[in-house]
């Protein structure tokens, strides 16, 4: 049985302990007055019992953390009624006991001002354990993720915002809702709907919302802002429930389109319908669209329209990639319409290399079509006029004539006898200076080795002014090349073995320069002096690619020219051309063959008007004659 206390609280005079301890009838001493609680317990009168503190004590309570809380009674905030009010006890400066250390460590690593005369509370008014609502003015973190399993990609689970070592954030979550605007940089990503099994790109699209009856019109809204306009083709097509419309917009505004009932022709719009644009009959620019299919019926592909303007598809169809069965085309012989799976389109601008189902490249071998065909290939290069320098030989025409180099080349052989292959013997080349072919290009490639034309070699040496002491002067002199560096090295450039007796003194042309690869070819210049003694010298320790070089007194420019060869065949025509022009498109240089039943010959003509040609024909009389003409006949050889 629980006992029951009473309380009663007395003031007394304050007396010494001994004296308090006589006047109650026991011990003495002196002191002043003060309060005294006596407990009595009501069923046990008999039974009694102090404690100065009980009241405090019965305050205090600890709940399963082991926290410690004061229960007291507190006014309602209406005043009207006492609630009894649990506060947690705190332990004042004891809290901060323990951040004492870390501001000792703090100290040590250079923070110790964010601790110096600082309190818990000036850090931490919250609790902070897992339970615990936690709200901070900002964090910065990492990574942020939820406290279950994360798993990236579709079938994952969990949450993550992160940022990987290279600064790219991530953001991988179930479900996003933009309540208002979202902005993505570069890229604009609308809603797209598939119609009967294809997918449609057009200028516009929507999801009906609602259909309003008015009179002789649907008044149709979507569940987005509308994208169609006035005369825009609005298309709606599902195989599972058979609705199928194509109608024509009589008039569109932001909330919706209205659609006159006879266009449906019995076919009710409905809620929930996903419709595209198809075409548009008076705008042009809304006549377009891209079909891509993957149906049922055996003919996947990507269609390309363009002048829809009717509900109906002919003549629009300006490209297709994939199976092209199905299309006709009168430009096209009726046996061998486009079929299979391929590229249809009104154009095509393709790069690369192209195989016939022999194996052949397509550039050695064409399909002559209705009798003819023609083969032009162009090219647009940089070069120089190399009559205006003084080296022999600067493209490389004719080999390595008039130049001289060095080759390491191994030969393998096999006891006293060659090793053959190829019907060639078998080496292996080293470091070397060789003529070789490049991008179309006849080239002289260095590996490691130079190149050098000897003095008696020059195609012609300047002529130099005396100064007034009677002593030449030497003369600037200008090299231009083009280049294509696939190795970089050093290029060094120099005139071997210079004789400067009689000439002023000079600092003969000496170059040293790094070369990085390049993409491709590009103009190479250097200058020095030059007193027309020596031996000319190029080297390079890498891997380098050149031609046309041009040693002038002259500063020399690049000129652009056009290259055009021409292959024109049909049964009773054969023409082989090749031809140069200028940045203006002037002919500098043509020459032919010319086969035809008639007869044939060789023609060439050059920028002033100049023409040859040496032909073989029939002459009309049952026999054949030979013709030649030109302004000059040269005859060379024994006669």
């Amino acid at each position: 049985m629980s006992k029951e206390y009473t309380s009663k609280v007395e003031r007394v005079e304050k007396l010494p302990r001994s004296k308090r301890l006589r006047e109650l009838g026991g011990g003495s001493g002196s002191g002043g007055s003060g309060t005294v609680v006596n407990i009595t317990t009501t069923n046990n009168p008999g039974n009694t019992h102090t404690h100065s503190n009980l009241s405090t004590l019965e305050k205090i309570s600890v709940d399963d953390e082991d926290y410690v809380y004061l229960n007291q009674l507190k006014e309602s905030e209406d005043g009207t009624t006492w609630e009894q009010n649990q506060d947690k006890i705190k332990a004042g400066y004891a809290d901060d006991s323990a951040h004492a250390v870390n501001a000792d460590s703090a100290k040590e690593a250079g923070n110790a001002d964010k601790w110096d005369g600082k309190h818990f509370a000036d850090y931490l008014d919250q609790p902070i354990r897992k339970s615990d609502d936690v709200e901070f003015g900002e964090v910065k973190t990492d990574i942020l993720r939820s406290a279950a399993n994360f798993v990236d990609g579709l079938t994952g689970e969990g949450f993550k915002l992160w940022r990987d070592e290279n600064g790219v954030t991530y953001l991988s979550i179930d479900k996003l809702t933009v309540r208002q605007t979202m902005s993505v940089l570069e890229l604009l990503i609308e809603k797209v709907r598939s119609v009967g099994g294809q997918l449609c790109v057009s200028a516009a699209n929507g999801k009906i919302k609602d259909v309003e009856e008015l009179d002789e019109f649907y008044r149709i809204s979507f569940e987005q802002e509308n994208t169609f306009a006035t005369h825009d083709l609005m298309r709606c097509k599902v195989f599972a429930n058979g609705q199928d419309y194509w109608v024509e917009i009589a008039d569109a505004d932001a909330n919706g389109v209205t659609v006159p009932k006879t266009e449906f022709n019995g076919c009710m719009p409905a809620a929930g319908d996903e419709c595209v644009l198809m075409g548009n009959t008076t705008n042009k620019n809304r006549q377009n669209l891209i079909l891509i299919s993957a149906t049922e019926d055996g003919q996947p592909r990507i269609d390309v329209m363009d002048g829809v303007k009717d509900k109906k598809f002919t003549d629009c169809l300006r490209a297709r990639l994939g199976n092209l069965d199905g299309i006709n085309d009168s430009w096209f012989p009726q046996d061998n319409q486009p079929h299979g799976n391929g590229l249809y389109s009104d154009n095509a601008y393709l790069r690369g290399t192209f195989l016939l189902v022999t194996g052949e490249d397509i550039k050695t071998k064409f399909e002559i079509t209705e009798g003819k065909i023609e083969s032009a290939v162009e090219a647009l290069r940089s070069d120089f006029v190399s009559d205006k320098g003084y080296l022999n030989n600067p493209s490389f025409a004719s080999g390595l004539s008039k130049w001289s180099t060095e080759n390491e080349t191994v030969f393998f052989m096999l006891g006293n006898r060659w090793v053959w292959a190829n019907k060639n013997v078998l080496s292996k080349k080293g470091d070397s200076a060789s003529v070789t072919t490049d991008d179309g290009r006849t080239v002289v490639r260095i590996r490691n080795k130079y190149i050098k034309q000897k003095n008696a070699n020059l195609r012609s040496i300047p002529t130099f002014s005396t100064n007034a002491a009677g002593e030449k002067e030497a003369l600037p002199v200008y090299l231009s090349f083009f280049y294509r560096c696939a190795k970089a090295g050093t290029l060094k450039v120099r005139f071997e073995n210079v004789d400067k007796t009689g000439f002023a003194n000079f600092n003969s042309m000496d170059v040293e320069e790094e070369l990085e690869v390049t993409n491709g070819y590009k103009q190479y210049t250097c200058d020095g002096l030059w007193n027309g003694t020596g031996d000319f010298r190029l080297e390079f320790d890498g891997d380098i690619y050149l031609y046309m070089l041009v040693l002038s007194t002259d500063k020399v420019e690049a000129f652009t020219h056009r290259y055009k060869t021409l292959l024109e065949q049909s049964e009773r025509l054969v023409k082989i051309s090749a031809a140069v022009f200028d940045k203006d498109e002037n002919s500098l240089q043509e020459t032919g063959l010319v086969v035809k039943p008639e007869g044939a010959g060789v023609y060439a003509m050059d920028a002033n008007g100049g023409w040859a040609q040496i032909g073989v024909m029939a002459d009309g009389e049952g026999g054949s004659k030979a013709v030649i003409t030109a302004d000059r006949i040269q005859l060379e050889g024994i006669i």
